[in-house]
C-alpha cells in the first residue's frame, strides 16, 4: 500500500476502499456513516438504516476489517512521540484567553507527615539536619514548577500583547513577528514593571484580585481556589477572564503606552 494521509479514521478506511477498488458498495456507506454502530456491532441496526439484510452488513464489516486504522504503522516500529503544549491561546470573540495546559502537572504537596518528624526530631541533631535539607529541596523544586508556569504564561501573555496582529480572526498565525520594545525576559525581572503591576492589581475587585493572586501568583490549582473562595468553576474562569482584561488595560495606560514624553 502507498503511504497517504488522512484527518480521521473515516478517511483512512475510505482512501484504502478506494485503493484496493473495493467494489462493495455497502463497505463505503458504512464507513461513511456508521462507524460508531460497527463500533458496538450493532449490525441490525446499520442493515436497518442501509434496508439490506444483517449478513450482507456483516460480510461488508469483515472487508473493512482487513484494513489497517493506522496505515503509518508498517513503515515504522517507533512508538509516535505526541507534542502536549504548555499552554493553550483561545480566541474569545475580540480578544486571547490564555490558559496554562496543567494535564499531567504532578500536583506537589509536602506531606504533613514530614513536617511533624521534623519537630520531633532533636534541633541540629543528624535526623533532623537530614529532614530539614529534603524539605527544603522539595520546596525548592515546588516553587521552581510554579515559577516555570507563571514565566510561560508571562511571555505567552507578552507574544499575545506585542503580537495581536500576528493573529488572524480564526487566532492562527499569519505573519512574521514585530520587534520587541521589552522582551518578556526583561518584562519578568524589571522591579519598575512590578510596580506597575501591582498598582494595577490593587484596582481590582477584592474578589477578582484574590482570585487572580492566588492562581497565578501563588501558583494553586483551580480546585484549590475554588475551595479557598467558596466558587465554582465557571466563576472562577469568569472572574480570572475580567481579571486578566481589567489589568491588560491598566498596563497598556499606565505602561506600555506611557504619557508622550514618558516612554519606558
Amino acid at each position: 500500500m502507498h503511504p497517504f494521509a488522512s484527518r480521521n479514521l473515516r478517511e483512512s478506511l475510505l482512501i484504502q476502499a478506494r485503493h484496493l477498488e473495493v467494489e462493495n458498495g455497502l463497505v463505503y456507506a458504512i464507513v461513511e456513516s456508521h462507524l460508531p454502530l460497527v463500533e458496538r456491532k450493532n449490525f441490525q441496526a446499520i442493515a436497518r438504516a442501509l434496508k439490506v439484510t444483517k449478513e450482507e452488513i456483516i460480510d461488508a464489516v469483515r472487508i473493512i476489517a482487513q484494513f489497517e486504522p493506522r496505515p503509518g504503522r508498517v513503515y515504522t516500529e517507533e512508538k509516535p512521540q505526541y507534542i502536549t503544549p504548555d499552554i493553550y491561546v483561545y480566541r474569545l470573540n475580540e480578544d486571547f484567553v490564555i490558559v496554562l495546559n496543567e494535564d499531567g502537572l504532578p500536583k506537589l504537596r509536602i506531606s504533613g507527615y514530614y513536617r511533624q518528624a521534623l519537630t520531633r526530631a532533636v534541633r541540629g541533631g543528624e535526623t533532623h539536619n537530614y529532614i530539614q535539607d529534603k524539605l527544603r529541596s522539595a520546596v525548592w523544586l515546588i516553587r521552581s514548577i510554579h515559577q516555570r508556569q507563571r514565566t510561560i504564561y508571562r511571555v505567552t501573555e507578552s507574544i499575545v500583547k506585542f503580537q495581536r496582529e500576528f493573529f488572524d480572526k480564526a487566532g492562527h498565525w499569519k505573519q512574521n513577528l514585530k520587534d520587541w520594545k521589552d522582551s518578556p525576559e526583561q518584562l519578568v525581572h524589571n522591579e519598575e514593571f512590578w510596580g506597575t503591576f501591582q498598582q494595577c492589581l490593587s484596582n481590582l475587585p477584592e474578589t477578582h484580585r484574590r482570585a487572580f493572586t492566588l492562581r497565578e501568583i501563588d501558583g494553586m490549582d483551580g480546585a484549590e481556589v475554588c475551595n479557598i473562595l467558596s466558587i465554582s468553576s465557571s466563576n472562577l474562569y469568569v472572574m480570572m477572564h475580567r481579571a486578566r482584561s481589567r489589568l491588560r488595560k491598566c498596563l497598556d495606560a499606565t505602561w506600555f503606552q506611557p504619557p508622550e514624553g514618558q516612554g519606558r
